[in-house]
C-alpha cells in the first residue's frame, strides 16, 4: 500500500520518446510474443533383446572309420598252362603272282601276231592246273627274264594253304617275304615250259 501523506498521479497517455528507449514502437504497442510449441522428441525405439536360450552342449567331432583295407589276392602258385601252337591250316587260299617269261621266249611270242597276255595267259593256265606246293623251299633261277610292265603277267594262284603255311614256318618264320617269294621258285620253270608248248601250238597251226 503506499505510503500516508503521498499521492501518485496515474500516467495516462503514451510517450513516444519514453517509450522507445524500451524498444516499442511508436505506431502502437508492442505485439504480444507468439509461444510456437516446441515437437516433442518421440523416445528411440531399441528392440527387445533376445532373451539368452539355453546353452547348447558341443557335439564332439564324427571321425568316419576308415575303410577295411583291400586284401590282398593271394598269387596263383599254379604253373602257367603250356599255349598250344596253332595247328596247320587247312584248305585252299588264293595268292597274287606276278610272273615273267623268259628273255628268248619274248622275241618268239612277239613273232606269232598274237597279244603277248593271250599267250602268256593260256601259259599260265596250263602250269597252274597242275602245280602243287613242294616242301622244299626252291631259289629262283638266275636267268634273264623279260622286263618291262609289258612282259609281267599278273593273275592268282589258289593253293593248299597247309602245305603253304609249313613252308611258311620253316623258310618265312617272321611272315615278311610273302607266299608268292616262297613259291616263285618252284613254279616259275613250269611257267616257261608252259610257255614253249604254247608257242609250239601256235607254229603247227600256221
Amino acid at each position: 500500500m503506499p505510503r500516508p501523506g503521498k499521492t501518485f498521479q496515474a500516467l495516462l497517455g503514451n510517450d513516444p520518446d519514453y517509450t522507445e528507449s524500451f524498444g516499442v514502437s511508436r505506431s502502437g504497442p508492442p505485439a504480444p510474443p507468439v509461444d510456437h510449441p516446441r515437437p516433442r522428441a518421440e523416445p528411440k525405439k531399441t528392440a527387445p533383446e533376445a532373451a539368452p536360450g539355453p546353452l547348447q552342449p558341443h557335439a564332439a567331432p564324427v571321425i568316419a572309420p576308415a575303410p577295411p583295407s583291400a586284401a590282398r589276392p593271394e598269387p596263383d602258385r599254379r604253373a602257367p598252362a603250356a599255349s598250344k601252337a596253332p595247328g596247320p591250316k587247312k584248305g585252299r587260299v588264293q595268292i597274287s603272282v606276278g610272273i615273267r617269261p623268259l628273255a628268248t621266249q619274248v622275241e618268239r611270242i612277239a613273232a606269232t601276231g598274237l597279244r603277248k597276255r593271250d599267250v602268256l595267259q593260256a601259259a599260265w593256265r596250263k602250269a597252274a592246273a597242275g602245280y602243287v606246293v613242294g616242301d622244299a623251299y626252291v631259289e629262283p633261277r638266275a636267268v634273264e627274264r623279260g622286263g618291262g610292265r609289258e612282259n609281267l603277267f599278273d593273275s592268282t594262284l589258289t593253293v593248299d594253304a597247309g602245305a603253304l603255311d609249313g613252308l611258311a614256318r620253316v623258310h618265312d618264320p617272321l611272315g615278311v617275304k610273302g607266299a608268292w617269294w616262297l613259291i616263285r621258285g618252284q613254279i616259275e620253270p613250269a611257267f616257261w615250259e608252259a610257255v614253249d608248248d604254247v608257242l609250239a601250238q601256235i607254229a603247227k597251226r600256221t
